[in-house]
């Protein structure tokens, strides 16, 4: 993974809400550590006053990859979801956002597909209860995705990032 995608990854859960500075101060430090000769912008990153939230998106947005892939957003939801950073009604309106409002027209893979269609069935629900068979294809989608969430996993650590 570049650090360009890396940057994409903690600015999409800076956005979420589901990070701290500090969290992003922490990666930008282990990457100064990791490389031969370190991006000037993650020496930036790791210097600035935490209270500056807005330097942080910044300097990211600068840095980040554009074409964050669609699985890589829907895992960033589903491991916030996982380690208990959100509820299931908020994950699934952050999720309906990420793949019918902001990425209209992005290639689905079969998973994306049968999520869309969750999805799309959660939001004709008249209730807000839902329904067991379809709490019960929700978990075995999410599931999916934890699957191979290695990756982002690895560099979010959200179960240890409980935003106050």
């Amino acid at each position: 993974m570049t650090l360009s995608q890396q940057a994409a990854i903690m600015l999409e859960a800076l956005e979420h809400e589901l990070l701290r500075v500090d969290s992003i101060v922490r990666w930008a430090d282990s990457a100064i550590v990791a490389a031969d000769k370190p991006e000037s912008w993650l020496i930036e990153l790791s210097t600035l006053n935490p209270s500056h939230i807005t330097d942080f998106v910044t300097i990211l947005r600068a840095h980040a990859d554009e074409s964050l892939p669609l699985r890589w957003r829907v895992q960033i939801i589903v491991l916030a979801y996982d380690a208990g950073l959100l509820s299931l009604p908020v994950s699934l309106r952050r999720l309906f956002t990420i793949l019918f409002i902001e990425r209209k027209g992005v290639k689905k893979d079969s998973s994306d597909q049968r999520l869309a269609d969750a999805l799309v069935e959660w939001d004709c629900l008249e209730l807000d209860v839902i329904a067991p068979p379809l709490l019960a294809r929700f978990e075995t989608l999410f599931r999916s995705y934890l699957a191979d969430a290695h990756e982002v996993s690895s560099l979010l650590h959200l179960k240890h990032e409980a935003v106050a």
